[in-house]
């Protein structure tokens, strides 16, 4: 759901699409986790080779997913040798700054090599390059490791192993154990973990014939789901005359059984639709009679198309070339009698021979930049064209009765001056003419506006628009979108004669300064999205209430001082977000008649109050209230019995009604950088809390009934004058993270102890001056920080944190290690810097896993000779003003930088 994404990203979280019949494959995920070590501060590049269908992306999503909330920041770039072929080094480069860091967003052409290395020097990034070929694309696409923070990983997925220096971490993907390949089989064959018993034997012949490649299992499975034995022994028979080797053979086999229309929808997405968003392919399917709805759930229940949470096609690479290749197969010494052609090097051939090319039915030209003229006879032989794709090309010429059945057409950058005649296309439903240098008075809006059945406009970066051309006549349109459009001043009033206009998207266009009042006309509407830096009033006008079927309005950094009362009619919305709104003080009351309301956000904004009909909202599930001038919540709020996420850091917020622990559902609760001195007794109410941030608080204790929130995972309570916890926080026994930097407690109870999932223990810069020995209990204990405090002594039960990874104690008052600390078996990272220390315990030496020791500014005299012995040290931190001597085993560590 729409919250739920924007939620996410703002939580810095990633989550790549996984099919549900998913098998892990947890050697491989062991392996590469190993090589990736991310509690290592170095750069670097790990690889995932194999051949294709393996699960090479499979598995470096899984990674992914698992790993992308600890980075700072993570983009995941799939298909880079389909997206450089397409979209070029530019687009893939735009779109890594852009994920990285979504406040960069890109609206026009800059060097992002220059934004890679001048934004990401100090934070942690995690970049998965999928499907890379040769070794140059790589420094092509993310430049230098020394471009991005300490700890950064880098994923490398390719068939091709030569492409990484033998010094280069990689892993080899192998095939599926049998197990595994039963597994994954049977979910896909039988919806089960297993096959029935009078299927076993039928199940065992098939994976025997089809090896243990993933890809292959899932799609004969998929093909084979709730059919006969009779269609079993059929394809089996079919799959034995294959060679075991021939993947795309075996794959064809699906492709065979399905019906014309869903071949032609099969092969339109392999050929041009990889990684593009659904809804105007839809449309143009619609168009041509292919009943595209049911297509797609038959390509996708076979396995052979996956759609992502984005609405975009995905198509593994070896189904894709086994289209391609059928296409091919039409002809292969002509391809003019082929039905599909992609490459822009065959495109320019057949515009230049004039045979008939009637068997052409899409073509897609996309490096046709410069000068390039194309005359109305370079289209005489494409009768039955229905897809047509140009990139920077002239049309001139009469047009005249050419192109009958095109359907799609689109024409990015295309020139200002319009020299085609007669080029009416009244069969168009798709039009895409972004970053064109096209204005409002452009003479090809005659040609657009006989286009009476067309459904989708993108006008995406049309610079020199300053208003919308009269769309009048284009009243079957749907799609409008003008994202980009810099100039854009206003909507032309013949907007209103939309009427089933459904999307609507004007984001990026900063000269804008309102709706239209004839936008009220537009009863089919369902989705408004408009962003940009206004420096003007943004107009929103009161027929806006019309808008009976809008489910989603966005309204980002522009100047709104009111909402209409009219609002109260969007009986459907769902998602209303006004986030950076400057002059938005306060909420109309009606705004309580949107029952259908699931996210507001209005963070950012200058709202100061809240009215009590909030609390109407029956349906909200997301509240986002950060970085505004509120001051209180109403007692009405805890009627949101849905509520699950309350977001109200940086604001004026000093207390909270009663009523809010009521909230049943709240699993997010984020108080950081408020006005708030005290918790109340009752928000252990809270039962299903997971996050509680209350950073930056007046907050001084905390009551009893914390114990009582069962399900949180992360506590934090840095920069408060909190003195004390309560015992009671030892019965959190799903508690992650507990970050506590910056207090004034001064001890810790016995039983944090009990704290039996805890990976995360900070306290840097507080008055701590011990440590429990009941902190040995801490099993999963993984990150303990405690920099910057009083500590002078560690309990012995220290050495029993069996997963330690990092140990902060610099800037303490230690003047001793315990001989226990040589147990930390796992142990990476060990900071004593600027400490009272003057001898190491031999046992360090038993630090087989340590790679950072700091102990710069320290009182150390001497190292012991056991430091030899720690044979993964790659950085020693010294500053050499009291050691007198190295013992002579540091020559033995051969890793030291």
């Amino acid at each position: 759901m729409l919250f739920v994404g924007a939620l996410l990203i703002k939580l810095k979280v990633k989550i790549k699409y996984l099919t549900d019949n998913l098998v892990k494959r947890n050697y491989h995920e062991e392996a590469v986790m190993e090589l990736l070590d991310i509690d290592s501060s170095d750069v670097r590049i790990i690889g995932i080779h194999g051949m294709g269908g393996i699960g090479k992306t499979t598995l470096a999503k899984v990674i992914f997913n698992q790993l992308s909330p600890r980075f700072d920041c993570c983009s995941f770039l799939e298909n880079i040798q389909e997206s450089l072929r397409r979209d070029g080094l530019e687009y893939l480069q735009k779109h890594l700054v852009e994920d990285l860091d979504p406040k960069l967003k890109i609206f026009q052409k800059i060097d992002t090599i220059t934004m890679l290395r001048e934004n990401f020097r100090r934070r942690r990034a995690l970049i998965v390059l999928d499907d890379v070929n040769q070794r140059k694309q790589i420094e092509m696409i993310v430049g230098l490791l020394g471009w991005f923070g300490s700890g950064s990983r880098i994923i490398i997925t390719t068939r091709d192993r030569s492409i990484f220096t033998r010094e280069a971490c990689t892993h080899a993907m192998g095939e599926m154990d049998r197990d595994q390949a039963l597994l994954l089989f049977s979910r896909h064959a039988f919806g089960e973990d297993s096959p029935p018993s009078d299927f076993r034997s039928l199940s065992e012949e098939v994976l025997s014939l089809t090896g243990g490649l993933p890809l292959a299992i899932e799609v004969v499975g998929s093909l084979l789901c709730q059919c006969d034995k009779k269609r079993w022994k059929v394809t089996i028979e079919r799959l034995k005359k294959v060679p075991n080797r021939d993947v795309q053979e075996k794959l064809k086999i699906s492709f065979d059984a399905l019906e014309f229309h869903q071949k032609q929808i099969f092969l339109d997405i392999a050929c041009f639709f990889i990684n593009k968003e659904r809804s105007n392919a839809i449309l143009m399917w619609e168009a041509c009679d292919f009943d595209p709805d049911y297509g797609i759930e038959v390509l996708v229940s076979m396995s052979l198309v996956k759609i992502t949470e984005d609405n975009e096609f995905q198509m593994h690479d070896l189904i894709k070339d086994l289209g391609r290749e059928l296409v091919r197969e039409e002809c292969f010494g002509d391809p003019a009698k082929r039905s599909r052609i992609w490459s822009s090097k065959e495109a320019k051939e057949l515009f230049k021979i004039k045979q008939e090319k009637e068997n052409v039915e899409g073509l897609f030209a996309e490096k046709l930049y410069g000068d390039c003229i194309l005359k109305h006879e370079q289209f005489s032989g494409f009768r039955n064209l229905r897809l047509l794709k140009l990139v920077g090309a002239k049309l001139t010429g009469d047009f005249e009765n050419l192109l009958p059945k095109l359907k799609w057409f689109t024409w990015q950058r295309c020139p200002s001056d319009f020299a085609a005649i007669n080029l009416t296309l009244e069969n168009l439903v798709v039009l895409d003419l972004s970053e064109s240098s096209i204005t409002e008075n452009w003479a090809g809006w005659n040609m657009i506006q006989k286009a009476k059945n067309l459904k989708a406009l993108d006008l995406t970066g049309c610079w020199e628009l300053t208003s919308t051309p009269d769309l009048s006549n284009n009243d079957a349109l749907e799609s409008l979108i003008l994202r980009g459009c810099r100039n854009l001043a206003e909507i032309h009033g013949s907007i209103n004669k939309l009427t089933r206009l459904k999307h609507l998207d004007l984001q990026g266009c900063p000269s804008l300064r309102g709706l239209p009042e004839e936008i009220g006309s537009l009863e089919d509407l369902e989705e408004i999205l408009v962003d940009g830096n206004h420096g003007a009033t943004f107009h929103l006008p009161e027929s806006i209430g019309n808008l009976h079927s809008l489910s989603v309005m966005k309204l980002h950094g522009v100047e709104i001082t009111r909402i209409p009362d009219s609002i109260g009619g969007l009986v459907n919305l769902t998602r209303l977000s006004m986030r950076k709104c400057s002059g938005m003080k306060t909420l109309p009351n009606i705004i309580g008649d949107l029952k259908s309301l699931v996210e507001l956000d209005m963070s950012g904004t200058d709202l100061s109050a809240l009215p009590d009909s909030v609390g109407d909202l029956e349906s909200l599930v997301a509240l986002d209230l950060d970085n505004t001038e509120l001051s209180a919540l109403p007692d009405s709020v805890g009627r949101l019995s849905k509520l699950q996420w309350l977001l109200l850091s940086s604001t004026k917020i000093e207390e909270l009604p009663d009523s809010l622990w009521d909230l049943e559902s709240l699993v997010e609760l984020d108080l950081s950088d408020t006005n708030l001195s005290r918790l109340p007794d009752s928000v252990g109410r809270l039962s299903k809390l997971r996050w509680l941030r209350l950073n930056s608080t007046n907050i001084e204790e905390l009551p009893d009934s914390l114990g009582d929130l069962k399900s949180l995972v992360n506590l934090q309570l840095s920069n408060t004058n909190l003195s004390a916890l309560p015992d009671s926080v030892g019965q959190l026994s799903k508690l992650r993270q507990l970050r506590l930097n910056s207090t004034r407690i001064e001890e810790l109870p016995d039983s944090l102890g009990d704290l039996e999932s805890l990976l995360e223990l900070e306290l840097s810069n507080s008055n701590l001056s011990a440590l429990p020995d009941s902190v040995g209990r801490l099993s999963e204990l993984q990150w303990l920080q405690l920099s910057s405090t009083k500590i002078e002594e560690l309990p012995d039960s220290l050495g029993d944190l069996e997963s330690l990874v990092e140990l902060q104690l610099s800037d303490t008052n230690l003047s001793a290690l315990p001989d226990s600390v040589g147990r930390l078996s796992k142990l990476r990272s060990l900071w004593l810097s600027s400490t009272k220390i003057e001898e190491l315990p031999d046992s360090l030496g038993d630090l087989k896993s340590l790679e950072t020791l700091d102990l710069s500014s320290s009182k150390l005299r001497i190292l012991p000779d056991s430091l030899g012995e720690m044979s993964e040290l790659r950085q020693l931190l010294l500053d050499g003003r009291n050691i007198r001597k190295l013992p002579s085993s540091i020559g033995k560590l051969a890793r030291l930088e």
